[in-house]
Order: structure tokens, then sequence, then C-alpha cells
């Protein structure tokens, strides 16, 4: 048993001597060489000890990407006589240290060549033989915060080439520059004072100088550009003067000048056809006159949104699309001149433009749409021509000094084109300045809120409507009487709620097609609750409910006509009527809701017919009935 143990031992030990001698061969670090060619004429040698890498020799570099990626490279030695570096040959050795000294017989920079040396230091100079620079050559080179010089004779800047380098002062281009690379210099922020883009520059990638926020100079762009790309200089915040766009540009990129912080006028290119979206969005100091060029016949989508300081804007040409808040919160603007072919003017157009005072709606537009002025709260006149079909929602909205619309010749304190068909919600919402409304036949909707909190409406005049929706004249505290149809099928909930100054309802017998809807037929809640001063009201024929709380507080209603169409009285409807004295309630009504006249103080009668259940519920609640 025991010499079992020994054997048994033994072998364990061997085994793990076998396995110790295994891991050692593993674990043993791979010997580096210290020296080899990189070129025909190209030789390096590596110190180890003093993590140095010499390049000597003359002529191209040639190795395989990233060839010394095993190495720690503090020192990097390249001695005259190179002509170029080669692609990736130093990417990422962020542990390079110092100021990068390029060989003045160096002649290209490969792509990636120092991609992420992010603690080299100091400047840049750029050897005057150089013709081209790689595609992020020096990208995220983050230290290099010295200056960057470029020699005369360079003819392109790749991509991503000095992308968030560190690189003070001002910029110089050489004149021989044809090409800049997409996002060449983005993230520069160091960089200062004016940019000079020299006029042979043909070709610019976008985003080239976005988030340049540091130039804090004037802006000259080449007039060799036909096209300035997306967010070209996107977040320049700090750029000064006039922004002219040369002549020779036929496009200009979505982005392209968001953000920037031009403080003097925008002069377009008469050639410019075409503008990306948010071209020149949030330009907050841009002043003055801006003219947009005959060739343009769309502005996109908010594409002048924030720029606070333009005042005016005039179309020389064909403009017929001005898109989605295309001028939207620019609350200088005073005075815009719509063109002629204007066909269509997009949501929010003029959004919070607090200063407009008036707009003439050209002929052929067919509606007004969403938000269009909404929150222009300068606002005084609007004219709208009889093409218009619809006004759209919230296109008024907070327009509290709008007091007059002017309709082809005639004028009226607010009218709608005779050719609408709708009014949608919040159209007029809060134009508390207005005060007669006169709506066409034509007109067969109302939409929610529509002219909700017109705290200056005194008038309406509705006859073609056959559904107004909830809210719809809500807290128009001076509104004294409607005219509306006695086809109408709809009044929505709380229609008419705290129009404190409605003494009464005229119903009109104008002849029209019913447009019907989903909507309940009847009187929506609270319909006309606290109509303070509404002494009489008729129910329109088409109605089939009178709903809960609909004439709730109308403490000045003496008598009121319900039609056989209704069927059924809500809860409260005419809680607190005071002054009402007799109601006459039809055979098709069969129910009616709890304390629907409630406080009803001077009511001790109820008309009907004999039989109905309106006489089961007046002798029920203790009511006088008389039979009709």
């Amino acid at each position: 048993m025991k010499k079992g143990w020994i054997v048994l031992n033994v072998l364990c030990i061997g085994i793990v001597c076998m396995m110790m001698t295994s891991c050692t061969g593993i674990f043993q670090q791979k010997k580096l060489e210290s020296s080899g060619q990189c070129g025909d004429q190209l030789n390096w040698t590596y110190d180890q000890k003093k993590k140095t890498l010499t390049i000597s020799g003359s002529g191209a570099m040639n190795v395989p990407k990233f060839y010394w990626n095993e190495y720690e490279i503090q020192r990097l030695v390249l001695e005259e006589g190179i002509t170029s570096i080669s692609q990736s040959a130093f990417y990422g050795h962020s542990e390079l240290r110092g100021e990068l000294k390029l060989p003045l017989t160096l002649e290209t920079i490969e792509e990636f060549a120092f991609y992420d040396c992010g603690n080299l230091e100091g400047n840049l100079i750029i050897p005057e033989n150089v013709k081209r620079i790689g595609d992020y050559a020096f990208r995220g080179c983050k230290k290099m915060n010295g200056n960057l010089q470029l020699p005369e004779g360079l003819l392109s800047i790749g991509e991503n080439a000095f992308y968030d380098c560190a690189f003070q002062d001002e910029l110089h281009i050489p004149e021989s520059v044809l090409e800049i690379g997409r996002a060449a210099f983005k993230e520069c922020v160091g960089l200062r004072g004016n940019l000079i883009i020299p006029d042979r520059v043909e070709s610019i990638g976008d985003y080239a100088f976005a988030q340049c926020s540091g130039l804090d100079g004037e802006l000259k762009l080449s007039t060799s550009l036909k096209t300035i790309p997306e967010s070209y200089f996107n977040s320049c915040e700090n750029l000064k003067g006039d922004l002219i766009i040369p002549d020779s540009i036929e496009e200009i990129g979505a982005h392209a000048f968001w953000n920037c912080g031009f403080d003097g006028k925008l002069v377009l290119s008469k050639s410019l056809k075409k503008m990306g979206i948010y071209a020149f969005c949030s330009c907050r100091k841009l002043m003055g006159s801006l003219v947009i060029p005959e060739l343009m016949e769309t502005i996109p989508s908010h594409a002048f949104a924030y720029c606070t300081g333009i005042e005016y804007v005039t179309f020389l040409g064909a403009l017929k699309y001005i898109s989605e808040g295309a001028f939207g919160d620019c609350t200088a603007l005073k005075n815009i001149g719509l063109p002629e072919h204007l066909l269509i003017i997009g949501n929010d157009a003029f959004r919070n433009c607090i200063n407009l005072e008036s707009i003439i709606i050209p002929e052929g537009l067919t509606s007004i749409s969403d938000g269009t002025f909404s929150g222009c709260s300068g606002l005084i006149s609007v004219t709208i021509p009889n093409s218009v079909a619809t006004i759209q929602h919230y296109a008024f909205n907070q327009c509290t000094s709008l007091n007059r619309v002017i309709v082809s010749d005639s004028i009226t304190e607010i009218a709608t084109p005779d050719n609408a068909t709708g009014i949608e919600t919040g159209a007029f919402y809060c134009c508390s300045n207005l005060r007669n409304i006169s709506i066409p036949n034509t007109v067969s909707s109302i939409g929610e809120v529509a002219f909700k909190g017109c705290k200056s409406l005194v008038n309406v005049t509705a006859k073609g409507v056959t559904d107004i929706g909830d809210l719809a004249f809500s807290e128009c505290s001076s509104l004294e009487s409607i005219t509306i149809n006695k086809q109408v099928s709809y009044i929505g909930n709380s229609a008419f709620d705290e129009c404190t100054d409605l003494t009464e309802i005229i119903t009109s017998d104008v002849q029209i097609g019913i447009k019907t809807s989903n909507n309940v037929v009847g009187i929506g809640d609270n319909a006309f609750k606290n109509c303070k001063k509404l002494r009489n009201a008729i129910v329109p024929d088409r109605a089939t409910s009178i709903a809960n709380g609909a004439f709730l507080g109308c403490i000045s209603l003496v008598s009121i006509v319900i039609p056989k169409s209704v069927t059924s009285i809500g809860t409260i409807a005419f809680l607190g009527c005071i002054n009402l004295t007799s109601i006459t309630i039809p055979s098709s009504v069969t129910a009616i809701g709890e304390g629907t006249f409630l406080n009803c103080n001077a009511l001790t009668e109820i008309k009907g017919v004999k039989g109905s259940f309106a006489e089961t519920w007046a002798k029920e609640n203790g009511y006088t009935f008389i039979v009709q």
C-alpha cells in the first residue's frame, strides 16, 4: 500500500513538471526584430531601451498595415530622403509623444498614417513637396495643439484628415488646393480667425468644417464650387460678418450652416436651385433682408427656422412650395411677400413670427396648413383668396392681434373664403382681437377649439355648418349671437362653454346638403354651460340627444324648443336655469337624467303628449303636466 502511494506521488510530480515546461514555452515573450527594411532603399532600427524607431534611407515607404503595432514607440525619427508614409504605418500608436517632424523630402502621406496618435503635440508642418494628405491621416491627434502649416502646391486633403485635432490660430489653406474631403477639419475647435476657401477648390465633402466652434472671423467661399455639402459649417457658432454664397453655387446641403454665428446679411447665389432641410436653421444673428433667388421652387423644411434677425423676405421667382417650419420662430420677421405661383405652405411654416403684421395668401393656394401662422401674436390682417378650401388645425392659433381677414375684394372683420369646406381644430384658437365671423355656406364643419378663447368675438354667422366641434367657441366671453342652420347634426362638448354674453341662437333655413360624421347626433356635454345671458334656445331639428350639463348655469334662459328627434335629456342638463318657466318635451323622449331641472326654481309646469314618458316623469317629480 505504501509503495502504491510513492509511485502515485512520483507520477504527479512528473506531470506537474511537464506542464510547467509547456507553460514556460507558451508565456515566453516573442522576440521582436530590432531592424529591417521598409522600402526598396529604406531601413528601420528600433532602440528597445529608448523606445525609439528610426527610419533612414531614400524613397517610398512600403510596409504592410500596422507593421510596427507590436512595438512601443515613444519617439519617431524620420530622416531626410523618405518620400512617403505607408497606409496605417503608425495607426493607433498613442504612446508616441512630442512634436512630429516630417522630412522635407516627403511627398505623400497615405491613409491612416498617424491615425489616433493621441499624444503627439505641438506644431505640424507638412513639407512643401506633399501633394496629397490621405484619408484619416491625422484623425484623433487630439494633442496637436500648435499651428498647422499646409504647403503651397498641396492639391488634396483627404476625408477626416485632421478630424478632432487641436490646432490653434488661423488656418491657411493654400491656393493650390482643389479638393477638401469629408469631415477633413471637423471638430478642430482650436482654429481661430478668418477662413478663406481658395477659388480653385472645386469639391468639398460634407461636415468638412462642422463644429469648428473656435473660428471667430469671416468666411469666404470658393467661387469654383457648385455645391455646398451637408453640414459643411454646422455649429460654427462664432463665425462673424456677412455670409455670401457665390453665384456658382447651385445647391446647398442639409444643415450646411446650421447654428452658425454670422452677424451680417445673408446673400444667396443667383444660381441656387436647391436647398436641404435646416440649411440655415438657428443662424440667429443674421440680419436684414433675405432675397430668395428666382430658380428656387422649394424652401425646404426648417431652412430658415430660428433666424431671429431676418426682417424681410422677398421671392424673385416662381416659388411653389414653402415646407414645414421653413420660417418658424423668425421673431424679427415683419413682412414677407408670398409669390403668386405658391401652391403649398407647410405646417408651422411661419409659427411664432411674432412681429409679422400682415400676410397676403396668393390665389391658387388651396389650404392653410396646420399651425401655419400659429403664435404670430403681432399679426393684424390676413388676406385669403377664394381658392382656399380648408383652414387647417391651429392655423392662426394664438394670433392675439388678428382683427380682420380680407377676402378677395370685400372686407369684413373676419371671414373665410367662399370655397372653404372646413375650419379645422384650433384654427383661430385664442385670436383674442377677432370681433365678427362670417362663415360661408360651403363650410360644413368647425373643428375642436377652432375659436376657443376669442374673447373679443361678438357675432358668428355659420349658416351652412352641420358639425360644431368640442370647445369650438368655448370662452368667447363677448359672443352675443350665433346663426346656425336648423340641420346642424352635432354641437360638441363645451362648444359654447363660458360664452357669458351669448343672448341668442338664431337658426337659418338655408338648404344645404347634410355632411354627417361619426359623431353622435345631438348637443354635447356642457355645450352651452354658463351662457348666462342666453334667453331663448332652439335645439336643431336633427338632434337626438341633449347631453349632460348642456345648458347648465344658463340663468337667463326663459324658454327652449326641443324637436321631436330628441330621445334623451342628460343629467343636470338644465341645472341652475333659474328663469326657465316652461318647457315642452316631445313624446320621442324616453330618458331624462338625474338633476336635469335641479334648481330651476321658476319651472312649475312641463308640457307634452298625454301618455308619454314626459307625463310620467313630470308627475313623479312633482311638476304640473299640461297636455298639448
